[in-house]
C-alpha cells in the first residue's frame, strides 16, 4: 500500500517536469499523510492543458459523510481498477498524476515496525498514478475540499518486495501523457501501462519511528538511522 510520502520539490521544480501550469503554494512535505491536501497533476479538458490543483487525499465511501476522512479510500489496486464499479468513471475519465520524491513503508518484525525511505535511484522527482473525483458535498468555496483522490497500488518488486507485498504505481516518464488523456487510449492500453509501464528503480533507507506521527513532517524525518538502534541496549545479533 501506499500510506505515507514525501514531496520536497519546489513548485518550480514540479511546473518543469510535468510541463504543467498553476500557482501551487506547497511548502516542502516530509511525512504526508491520508487526508491532508496534496498537490495533483490533471489534464484540463476544455483546454487540454496540464494544471496542478490541489485535492485531499482519500475518496469518501458512497454512504460516508466527508468528515469522516480517517475512512476514506487512499490506495486502489491497479490491477483490478478496469473492473472495479467504484471507481469506474474515475478510472475512464479522472486519472491524475501525483508528484513526490520518494514514500515510506514498514517491515513487520517481530517486536516492532521498521520503516523505511524509498526514493528513486537518481533522487529524480516521480509520479504515482491516481485517480480523483470532485465532491459535490463540499462548498464551492473550500477550494482546498473540492477535489479527492486516490493512489494506485500495485505488487512490490525489487527493493519494495523485501518489505512489504505492495508499493505505489510509479509510472514511467513516457506514460504521464497517456495516463493523464494527453494522448488517445482505451482501456486496454492504460491496462499494459499498469503491467508493465511502472518505475522501480529505488533505494531504500531505515528511518527513525518519528514518522509514525502525522505530528512529525520536517527534514528529520529523512534522516537514515541504525535500526538496531531501536531495538535497546538488550539487543544482541544472533550468530
Amino acid at each position: 500500500m501506499c500510506g505515507r510520502y514525501i514531496a520536497t520539490s519546489t513548485p518550480d521544480d514540479i511546473k518543469d517536469v510535468f510541463s504543467a501550469s498553476g500557482h501551487p503554494n506547497f511548502p516542502p512535505r516530509f511525512n504526508i499523510c491520508p487526508s491532508d491536501d496534496i498537490q495533483v497533476i490533471r489534464l484540463r479538458k476544455k483546454s487540454n492543458e496540464r494544471e496542478i490543483i490541489s485535492m485531499r487525499w482519500g475518496i469518501a465511501h458512497d454512504k460516508q459523510g466527508v468528515s469522516s476522512s480517517e475512512k476514506s479510500i487512499i490506495n486502489a489496486r491497479s490491477e483490478s481498477i478496469n473492473v472495479t464499479s467504484f471507481f469506474t468513471k474515475d478510472f475512464n475519465h479522472r486519472r491524475c498524476l501525483v508528484p513526490a520524491d520518494g514514500f515510506y513503508e514498514w517491515e513487520k518484525l517481530k517486536n516492532y515496525r521498521q520503516p523505511y525511505l524509498f526514493r528513486p535511484l537518481h533522487d529524480s522527482l516521480m509520479a504515482f498514478a491516481g485517480i480523483w473525483r470532485k465532491n459535490n458535498s463540499f462548498p464551492s468555496s473550500d477550494s482546498l475540499s473540492k477535489y479527492s483522490c486516490c493512489i494506485l497500488t500495485k505488487q512490490a518488486t525489487n527493493v519494495a518486495s523485501e518489505i512489504h507485498h505492495r508499493m505505489p504505481l510509479i509510472l514511467d516518464p513516457i506514460h504521464w501523457s497517456s495516463w493523464l488523456g494527453d494522448k488517445m487510449v482505451d482501456k486496454s492500453d492504460l491496462m499494459q501501462i499498469i503491467k508493465n509501464g511502472f518505475y522501480d528503480d529505488l533505494y531504500s533507507i531505515p528511518v527513525s519511528t518519528r514518522v509514525n506521527s502525522a505530528a512529525n513532517d520536517d527534514i528529520h524525518c529523512l534522516e537514515q538511522i541504525d535500526p538496531f538502534s531501536s531495538l535497546g541496549e538488550n539487543f544482541v545479533l544472533p550468530f
